[in-house]
């Protein structure tokens, strides 16, 4: 069974209806995660490291879990380069979201 990019809510009803083919009548099936790959906070934080996902994970609160911007900081400069990928999202909004995998690079100020 292919898992990834799946909702524990979408594994279950998976589950469930290859058990409904024949083995079990009613089955009540639960998913849940016990850990979730690393995320990623690089630059002017005061603890940059690999941080483990959490569901609806936003770039503020991955500087948060690392600390909080530096002095040097620059706040409004902050990139995500996402999972598997060598491409740049830029000057992405704290509000942004942050996937097991990401880097979130925050740059430094010129002043």
């Amino acid at each position: 069974m292919q898992l990834a990019g799946k909702t524990t809510t979408s594994i279950e009803q998976d589950i469930t209806t290859r058990l409904k083919a024949g083995v079990i009548r009613n089955p009540m099936v639960t998913v849940t995660m016990e850990s979730f790959r690393k995320f990623f906070v690089l630059g002017e934080v005061v603890s940059p490291n690999g941080y483990e996902y959490e569901p609806q994970l936003t770039v503020e609160q991955a500087i948060a879990l690392a600390g909080g911007f530096t002095d040097r900081a620059a706040q409004g400069d902050i990139n995500i380069r996402p999972s598997g990928k060598s491409q740049l999202i830029e000057k992405v909004k704290m509000t942004h979201a942050v996937y097991p995998g990401d880097v979130v690079i925050v740059e430094r100020s010129f002043f």
